[in-house]
C-alpha cells in the first residue's frame, strides 16, 4: 500500500509538470495518478496511518491496539486527503464543482493536521499523518490560492 501511494504520488508530480509544459496525454495521466491515490487514501488510508502490513488488513490481533480515536482520526485523515486528491484533479481539469470539492477537503485536512500537530509528540501516530497532511493539503491549498486568488493561467 505504502508502495502503491508512492507511485502514485510520483506519478501525479510528472503529470502536473507534464500539464504545465503542455504536453499531450498530462490529462489522462493526472485523471489517472491522482484518482489512484485518491482511491488509496479512501480504501487503504486507516491500514497506511497505523503502520499495518497488507498481511495484517484482515488479521483482527493487529487491530487490538488501535482506540476509537486513532481510529476516527485516520479515517478522517484518510477522507480528508482522499477529498482533496479529487478536488485537485477537479482544478487541474478545470472540471465544474471544484470550488465546492477542494475547499471541503482543505477543511477536514485542516482539521487533522491542527490536530496531528498538537499531539504529534504524544504518539507515532500523529507523526504518520502530519507530514501526509502537509504535502497534499499543501498542494491543494496552493491550487486553491492560485485557482481563486492569483488567477493565473496553466
Amino acid at each position: 500500500m505504502k508502495k502503491l501511494e508512492k507511485i502514485a504520488g510520483i506519478l501525479t508530480v510528472v503529470a502536473i509538470v507534464l500539464k504545465f509544459a503542455s504536453m499531450p496525454g498530462a490529462g489522462m495521466l493526472i485523471s489517472t495518478s491522482l484518482g489512484a491515490l485518491a482511491c488509496v487514501y479512501l480504501i487503504f488510508g486507516f491500514a497506511i496511518f497505523n503502520n499495518l502490513e497488507d498481511t495484517d488488513i484482515h488479521n483482527k490481533e493487529a487491530y487490538k491496539d488501535i482506540s476509537k480515536t486513532r481510529f476516527i482520526g485516520s479515517v478522517l485523515a484518510g477522507w480528508g486527503l482522499s477529498i482533496v486528491c479529487i478536488g485537485a484533479l477537479f482544478e487541474l481539469m478545470h472540471w465544474p464543482g471544484k470550488s465546492i470539492i477542494l475547499p471541503a477537503g482543505l477543511i477536514v485536512t485542516l482539521a487533522v493536521a491542527v490536530f496531528s500537530s498538537i499531539y504529534r509528540s504524544q504518539s507515532d501516530f500523529f507523526k504518520t499523518i502530519f507530514p501526509r497532511v502537509a504535502i497534499v493539503g499543501g498542494a491543494g491549498l496552493i491550487l486553491y490560492i492560485k485557482s481563486n486568488f492569483l488567477n493565473l493561467p496553466y
